[in-house]
């Protein structure tokens, strides 16, 4: 569990809501998370933070990114993780995959006390941060790779 009086946060990024439809067109049918998280590609989660943390936030990020130029991201192929109940399928950056790594790296050094969601869990094939953003979740492998 978490400490008493901390918020459970996610640092990620968000696509602009112009691009949500297919997106959401998928996620709504095989996402048992759509109608709580908004298309998103996460940084940190989670992130264990109390109020006077979450408060400060935006300018510690600001601080923190000060460096980081805008970019764009495009999303035009699929991965698969394997979960031990099901298969995520999920949608791969190509433009602004080394930004969105480079965002972790420096995310990470501003929050080390945050785990990543993948460790301590069982993904087969993850060993490093994998920028992506779910699409849902299938049954089998099978299942995820012919919906692509």
């Amino acid at each position: 569990g978490r400490a008493v009086g901390t918020i459970k946060c996610g640092l990620c990024v968000v696509p602009p809501k112009e691009v949500w439809g297919q997106i959401q067109q998928v996620r709504e049918q095989h996402d048992r998370y759509h109608s709580l998280w908004m298309p998103h590609i996460n940084l940190k989660y989670p992130v264990l933070l109390t109020q006077p943390q979450v408060d400060l936030l935006p300018l510690l990020l600001a601080e923190a990114l000060r460096n980081s130029p805008p970019f764009n991201v495009s999303l035009d192929s699929f991965g698969t993780f394997q979960h031990p109940l099901s298969t995520m399928l999920w949608a791969r950056p190509s433009q602004g995959q080394f930004e969105l790594r480079h965002l972790h790296f420096v995310l990470s050094q501003v929050f080390p006390f945050a785990r990543d969601y993948a460790e301590g869990r069982e993904m087969e094939g993850v060993d490093e941060y994998e920028p992506h953003l779910c699409l849902g979740q299938w049954s089998t492998i099978q299942e995820a790779e012919a919906f692509q």
